[in-house]
C-alpha cells in the first residue's frame, strides 16, 4: 500500500509540473514578450554607435594656433634652462667621488663644493676648461677635477686660495672613474652649473692681542742678554 501511495503523490506531482509548464508557456509565448527586451536593448547599442560615430565625424581641428596668444600666457612659456633628466642621480658629496667604487663610473652626479685654484683651458677644444671643486665640508678633504663650458665657468666669481674663499657650485654632470677622453683621470663632465653662493675676501687682520707674547719674548731675549754681556765684563 505504501509503494501504491508513493507512486500515485510521483504521477501526481509530474502532471502538476506539465500543467505549469504549459501556463507558462501559454502566458509568455517563446519569440514575443521574453525575445522584446534583448531586441529593444540591441537596437538602442546601435543607434548609440551610430550617434558616436556621426559626432566624431563632425568634431574638427583647428589648422592654425594663434602663436602670439600662446607666448602673452606665462604658463605655456618654456624655460630652456631647466631640461627633463629622467636619468637616477646621485647626489654624493666629493669625498665618497675621491673613493668611488666601480659601480659609480657612468653615473649621473651632483655635487656641491668650493671652486679652487685656477681656471684651465682644454686643449681638446677652445671652449670647454677645467676647473677643480673642493670639498666645502669642514674636517672632510677632497676635490674632483670638473670639464664644463667656458659659459658655465663665468658663474664663479671667486677662485678659493689663500685669503679668498672661492664660489660654491653645484654641478650636476657624469662622473667618469676613469675617463678615456682625459688621460684616465677620475672627474666628472657638467651638464648644468650653478653658484650656490658667492665668494668672498678673508684678509689676515693684524691683532695685538697675538703680538703681545712674542713681543714679551724679545723683550726678555734682550734683557738675557744685556746681562750675560755684564756677567762676562765683570769676570775679566
Amino acid at each position: 500500500m505504501r509503494r501504491l501511495a508513493a507512486t500515485t503523490l510521483r504521477k501526481l506531482a509530474a502532471t502538476a509540473l506539465c500543467a505549469l509548464l504549459l501556463a507558462l508557456t501559454c502566458a509568455y509565448p517563446v519569440g514575443s514578450a521574453w525575445a522584446e527586451p534583448a531586441a529593444g536593448g540591441a537596437q538602442k547599442v546601435q543607434e548609440q554607435i551610430e550617434k558616436d560615430e556621426a559626432t566624431a565625424q563632425t568634431v574638427t581641428l583647428p589648422d592654425h594656433v594663434d602663436e602670439e596668444a600662446v607666448d602673452d600666457e606665462d604658463q605655456n612659456r618654456i624655460n630652456p634652462q631647466q631640461q627633463p633628466d629622467s636619468s637616477f642621480i646621485y647626489d654624493v658629496s666629493i669625498a665618497d667621488l675621491a673613493n668611488a667604487d666601480p659601480y659609480m663610473d657612468g653615473q649621473t652626479v651632483q655635487v656641491t663644493g668650493e671652486a679652487v685654484g685656477d681656471i684651465i683651458n682644454s686643449e681638446e677644444d677652445p671652449d670647454f676648461c677645467w676647473v677643480v671643486v673642493a670639498s666645502s665640508d669642514r674636517g672632510i678633504s677632497g676635490n674632483v677635477s670638473v670639464y664644463m663650458r667656458k659659459a658655465q665657468a663665468k658663474a664663479i666669481d671667486t677662485l678659493g686660495r689663500y685669503g679668498t674663499t672661492g664660489t660654491t657650485l653645484q654641478v650636476r654632470g657624469k662622473f667618469n672613474l676613469v675617463c678615456s677622453k682625459h688621460a684616465g683621470v677620475s672627474d666628472v663632465h657638467a651638464d648644468f652649473v650653478t653658484a650656490v653662493e658667492e665668494g668672498s675676501s678673508n684678509p689676515d687682520k693684524w691683532e695685538l692681542s697675538q703680538t703681545v707674547p712674542g713681543i714679551a719674548l724679545i723683550v726678555a731675549g734682550a734683557l738675557l742678554l744685556a746681562l750675560f754681556r755684564m756677567m762676562q765684563e765683570r769676570s775679566r
